[in-house]
């Protein structure tokens, strides 16, 4: 069965990624053709998702107590216009809609509703509730897991979006660029024309008023100057003689080149300025930058305005004269006024006409509410009318109160109306200062207007809010009543019912009949997947375990059974068994032979070995092979203990005895001398000649050859490319092994000057100790000598003085 998808629904993150780019590219007017882009969602829901959430001038924020204000007024002038509401509002359509709602809750909510039926706005959505508005929800997380069908759709406008060159930008840019040279060969030809003198520009000129002055050849109030009293007439000559060579060396090809690549620079570079400028002002003023470019980008600014087309008049001649004989206050002005029907029935007397302003003034109301109770009390009446049970549960006891209240306010405030059918048309809602409607102005007040209706304002309206809201009510009544007296006219119900049990398995087994079960379909399903299974399974336990060991090597093409020649019958058997299996797991399960990519060709002497023919197999129980299995165990096991008698007998282990025959057979099998005796002459080349051994020498050594420079090459490659990915790795590792070297370097002289300052150190010490008591003995020595000294110069001093005196 096809897949129906039901476009709408949740928005995705990666749809609005799409729809994002899609307005980008397509604008905002092609939206069959962004819808395209998204399988899931159509034209008119893309529109809708991007102006109501995804325009970036959609306000988010919460709202104000002015904006809310505002609504109320606002819905109350324009009930139902949520279109006209919401640029008045500075929101859009659904939001003022939405919060309307949301402030009637509020306030039915703040009056004490006992159903508290305002917490089902704030609930989220059960099973199966539908969102009636989802284009204003944020979107969905996209899963880690995504879907084929999203992925495709993903890939899809990934692809198209992409597509900057598609047709139809193409052909526009070519019929372009033979516009622009259809229009520079014409104005090369007219330039050509004009210089050789077949096209001149008089003609032009002709089909203009004499009297008219061509600026673009003639100058304003020119007055030629006067001729002098020289000849002149060789210099005009020689000056036009210039003029004609400069005119011919001119290139007027390159100049208009020049010219148009001057003007394509300079539109360039003033479409990067305007975008620079854009960007500056996208850091300081956004909201600017989105008002301009969305008047760039409305339609209105673009489109040319067609003639405004009126309709049609919705009343008649006859009508209107028919309205004017209905009102008896208006009386026959065919006799004072002459001229057309349709006049006559717009004419009236204008004599004796109605005071502008009545003659006292009207009442109001005894109470006066404040504003929150204005707002509970419109609140909660447009909550009952939401919240009227259909008619045919009966029960209007709350529509007939709210219509008794309303009835009371009516007695209350009910004036003098104003006569005449047409001055009725012209009556105007009265609102208070909450924007609130009250009464009618009209009612409130005499006859503003002239008795033919001519100063009657376009958008009046003779039924207020609460009188169409009667009505309704009225008419729910009568249908309501009508449709009980239908269904009282119905027959009168028959309540005689049958009823048959079910079948059960067991009274069908005590009555013999086998029960029918009907298996599911997924059952049997999976009944059949695991016989395939097991089927699987069986053939892939059926084949040798040499083709289930994938990692072993095998050789390619057809197996020659003529070299190993055995003479032991027992061997001969399993010799052409093991060649019969060899044959036949080359045909069932080829070996897929090497790639030929980046490697070079195969020599063109080498042939490949062709695929032997099919070899049938008798089959084997499953039993017999584990027989056989078990026999050659047992005979492994009665081996290894034969082998293992001489290590046991010289009082080692049997683990230990298992370690040594393990290394025995490793050392034999690596003995190039016992390969040389198994393979060149030993028991399996006894029936072999000198040639065949001398080209099996050959092919071996060349599949050596072979493999070791296939080695060779991957070796070199994956060395260059260690060398590429490693290089600087090797470099930053030579630095810093150098560094070592140098700081190691610096560590040994370290320890060098270390050791040599603590020896230093350790002679100081004791070299110290001696100085010091040297240097104690000597201050001893100088402290007993200075008195004795200090009076042998006193004494010198004195005979000094002495002498010195006598002379």
């Amino acid at each position: 069965m096809v897949k129906v998808f039901l476009k709408g629904g949740t928005w995705k993150n990666s749809e609005d990624e799409i729809l994002k780019a899609a307005v980008q590219k397509y604008g905002k007017q092609q939206w069959a053709r962004v819808a395209s882009l998204l399988n899931r969602k159509s034209a008119k829901q893309c529109k809708a998702r991007w102006h109501e959430w995804l325009d970036p001038s959609v306000r988010k924020v919460e709202w104000s107590r002015e904006e809310e204000e505002k609504l109320l007024h606002l819905a109350k002038l324009m009930p139902a216009q949520w279109k006209t509401i919401g640029p008045l509002v500075g929101r859009t359509a659904t939001q003022c809609q939405e919060h309307y709602e949301k402030l009637l809750d509020d306030a039915a909510a703040g009056k004490g509703d006992d159903d508290n039926d305002q917490s089902l706005r704030s609930q989220p959505l059960r099973v199966g509730q539908i969102d009636s508005h989802p284009e204003t929800k944020p979107a969905r997380p996209d899963p880690i897991d995504m879907d084929e069908d999203e992925i495709e759709m993903l890939q899809e406008a990934r692809a198209r979006l992409a597509n900057t060159q598609g047709k139809k930008a193409k052909r526009k840019a070519r019929e372009k660029m033979l516009a622009q040279a259809k229009r520079l060969t014409e104005l090369q030809k007219r330039r050509e024309l004009k210089q050789a003198g077949l096209v001149s520009g008089s003609a032009r000129r002709k089909a203009k008023r004499s009297r008219e002055i061509d600026l673009g050849v003639e100058i304003p109030f020119h007055k030629p100057a006067p001729a002098g009293f020289h000849d002149v007439t060789s210099e005009a000559a020689r000056t036009e003689g210039i003029r004609a060579k400069r005119m011919k060396s001119v290139d007027f090809k390159k100049l208009n080149e020049q010219q148009y690549r001057s003007r394509d620079r300079e539109a360039a570079q003033a479409k990067k300025r305007e975008e620079a400028r854009l960007r500056t002002l996208e850091k300081s003023n956004m909201q600017y930058v989105v008002a301009q470019v969305s008047k760039t980008n409305d339609p209105l600014n673009i489109r040319k305005r067609g003639p405004l087309e009126l309709p049609a008049p919705s009343i008649t001649d006859q009508e209107l004269k028919q309205m004017a004989k209905m009102d008896p206050a208006m009386p026959d002005v065919a006799s004072l006024q002459t001229g057309t029907d349709a006049t006559k029935a717009l004419l009236a007397d204008y004599t004796d006409r109605a005071l502008p302003t009545p003659m006292r003034t009207p009442m109001t109301s005894s109470t006066t509410r404040s504003k929150q109770e204005s707002i509970l009390r419109e609140a909660s009446n447009l909550r009952a009318l939401e919240r009227g049970q259909t008619p045919l549960l009966g029960g209007d006891e709350q529509l007939e109160e709210h219509e008794q209240e309303e009835d009371e306010d009516l007695q209350k405030t009910e004036r003098i109306a104003t006569p005449g059918m047409l001055l009725e048309r012209s009556k105007t809602p009265r609102r208070d200062h909450y924007g609130l409607n009250q009464r009618p102005q009209s009612e409130l007040r005499g006859p503003v207007d002239d008795a033919a209706s001519v100063g009657a304002s376009t958008f009046a309206t003779n039924i207020s809010i609460r009188e169409l809201a009667r009505e309704e009510r009225r008419a729910a009544k009568l249908a309501r009543r009508q449709l009980e007296e239908a269904l009282a006219a119905l027959p009168a119900p028959q309540f005689d019912y049958e009823l048959e049990a079910p079948s059960n398995a067991d009274e069908d087994l005590e009555m013999g009949t086998e029960p029918v079960v009907v298996e599911d379909a997924a059952d049997i399903d999976a009944a059949e997947r695991k016989r395939l299974r097991d089927e699987v399974d069986k053939l892939y336990e059926a084949r040798s375990s040499v083709v289930k060991r994938a990692d072993l090597p095998r050789p390619v093409g057809a197996i020659v059974d003529t070299i190993f020649v055995s003479t032991d019958d027992a061997e001969k058997t399993i010799d052409a068994e093991r060649w019969q299996l060899m044959r036949h797991d080359a045909h069932a399960f080829p070996v897929n032979a090497p790639s030929a990519i980046g490697e070079k060709k195969r020599k063109k002497n080498v042939k490949q070995a062709p695929i032997p023919p099919e070899t049938p197999l008798d089959p084997m129980p499953e039993e017999m092979l584990n027989d056989a299995k078990d026999l050659i165990e047992a005979e492994l096991k009665q081996l290894l203990e034969r082998r293992a008698q001489p290590y046991l007998q010289e009082g080692k282990s049997m683990e230990d005895a298992q370690i040594l025959l393990d290394e025995e057979i490793l050392k034999a099998c690596g003995a190039p001398q016992l390969a040389k005796e198994v393979f060149v002459a030993g028991k399996g080349w006894t029936n072999a000649t000198d040639e065949t051994k001398l080209q099996s020498l050959i092919d071996e050594y060349d599949t050596f050859q072979e493999a070791t420079s296939a080695l060779r090459k991957r070796n070199e490659k994956i060395e260059s490319k260690i060398i590429v990915l490693a290089g600087g790795y090797a470099k930053r590792a030579e630095a810093l092994s150098a560094e070592m070297s140098n700081s190691y370097g610096e560590l040994r002289n370290l320890i060098i000057e270390e050791s040599v300052y603590k020896g230093l150190q350790v002679h100081e010490e004791k070299g110290a100790v001696q100085r010091i008591d040297r240097l104690r003995a000597d201050i001893h020595r100088l402290q007993k000598d200075e008195p004795r000294l200090q009076s042998m110069y006193e004494e010198l001093a004195a005979k000094n003085n002495a002498e010195l005196k006598i002379e």
